[in-house]
């Protein structure tokens, strides 16, 4: 099919980036609300995976529910569910109800495999890669955007603060330091108190979910037409052999290891990171959010410029070895140093070794398997990568329960540095040759 405008596109990436940025704005306060609480960190652990897990188990269902059904009823069930499950996160009185805004959250968090599936209808073989990048824009601009406005909404004195500060700025380049307006801005800030307010950000991201669902119902067409439902359904055919295949590949099985246990490392900070912060650099949700934004800026600079330099300069498979050395560094001196400048540093290293790392890897799946493998092989990569999401933060909240605040770090630093050995099999001289036609593809429909 081919590309029918650019308005549901443009619908398409709304609903993705809205999606990241409500995931984004309840990750640098999620930890606290839960030790609001009283959970203990194992417990933000679940918490953080419970998403995941629901998410893991549930998204391949909804994909073929949109398969049947269409894409738009999907997506606008996922938004206004989406919204639903941020109300009750704001207005939880206890951590079971927390847990459970959390759990239908990932239950009901179709949008993005949906919106993909969309972008695949309405794109042609040679304009879907560009389509694809929505996603990758959407996913950067989300987790930019997402944490700093989670940490500011959560303080909303900050936010007074922030705009008094920039007004005052704006009056001093002026000539007039003491703009109207300036004094209220600053008692009206004083007046909030330093108390965080966990349930303004979960509001905020309920009214975002519900305007784009609002948007979607009157911009978004259906992009799969009934008549080819059945015949996408059955091309969606899963199986466990598409997953022994996929990993008993010669090729793409290390690919697949390598990309499972760099997405376990980087989760176990999901839980963690806001935790660690606030016990070693004294810091609250508003703080917590700038470093997250800090570190997802990181990520879309280095993928959206660095990376094509990268492998203009050494190929894909070098930079796969570089990536992970570099973010095995990131965690080993979060593990050694507690400052400013070494939390700076290593969030720096883990962005910048995970945005050269990753997107070489899956360039690499593609690369060694033949165009009809791709979606089986991608999707068998994807749902083990929700399942490293589920692990990752359980792994983190136990270890820094019981073994201090350091070990989780420590024990990423650990996986990453026998991740980084299994790399040098990429260099191995059968990955200079694109192999020939191979049969996953046709056994995973089995």
């Amino acid at each position: 099919m081919g590309n029918r405008g650019k308005s549901p596109l443009f619908i398409i990436f709304t609903t993705i980036f809205v999606d990241l940025i409500g995931f984004g704005i309840v990750l640098p306060l999620l930890p606290f609300y839960a030790e609001y609480f009283g959970a203990p960190p194992y417990q933000i652990g679940l918490l953080v995976a419970s998403f995941s897990l629901m998410q893991f188990l549930f998204t391949p269902l909804w994909g073929r529910l949109s398969d049947r059904y269409g894409r738009r009823p999907i997506i606008l069930m996922s938004l206004v569910a989406s919204s639903v499950s941020y109300l009750a996160f704001g207005f939880a009185t206890s951590l079971f109800v927390l847990f459970l805004s959390r759990i239908f959250a990932g239950i009901a968090s179709a949008s993005i495999s949906a919106a993909q599936a969309y972008i695949s209808d309405v794109t042609t073989t040679e304009t879907r890669a560009k389509g694809m990048g929505i996603v990758g824009a959407a996913f950067g601009l989300g987790f930019i955007f997402g944490p700093i406005l989670g940490g500011l909404l959560s303080e909303p004195g900050a936010i007074f603060h922030f705009v008094s500060i920039a007004y005052s700025s704006i009056g001093s380049l002026l000539g007039h330091p003491k703009l109207l307006g300036s004094h209220w801005l600053e008692v009206t800030g004083k007046s909030f108190g330093a108390l965080p307010r966990y349930d303004v950000p979960a509001y905020f991201a309920s009214l975002l979910c519900l305007a784009n669902a609002g948007l979607a119902y009157f911009r978004l067409p259906e992009s799969l037409h009934r008549a080819e439902r059945n015949e996408v359904a059955r091309q969606r055919a899963f199986s466990i052999r598409s997953f022994i295949n996929a990993l008993s590949h010669p090729h793409v099985g290390v690919l697949i290891l390598l990309y499972f246990l760099i997405t376990f490392a980087t989760a176990i900070t999901y839980a963690t990171f806001p935790l660690f912060f606030k016990e070693t650099l004294k810091v609250g949700t508003v703080e917590n959010g700038y470093l997250l934004t800090y570190l997802g800026f990181i990520g879309v600079i280095v993928q959206g410029d660095l990376i094509g330099y990268v492998v203009q300069l050494l190929g894909e498979r070098i930079p796969v070895v570089i990536g992970i050395a570099i973010t095995t560094g990131g965690f080993i001196l979060l593990t050694l140093f507690t400052g400013w400048t070494s939390v700076l540093l290593s969030l720096a290293l883990m962005g910048v070794g995970q945005g050269i790392a990753a997107p070489n890897i899956l360039s690499l799946v593609t690369k060694f398997t033949t165009a009809t493998e791709h979606g089986g092989i991608l999707g068998v990569n994807a749902s083990l990568s929700s399942l490293a999401r589920v692990l990752g933060p359980v792994w983190g909240g136990a270890a820094y329960s019981y073994w201090g605040m350091h070990s989780p770090f420590f024990t990423g630093a650990v996986v990453l540095g026998m991740t980084f050995l299994l790399s040098f099999r990429v260099l191995h001289e059968r990955y200079d040759t694109v192999p020939g036609e191979a049969s996953i593809g046709e056994e995973a429909g089995e």
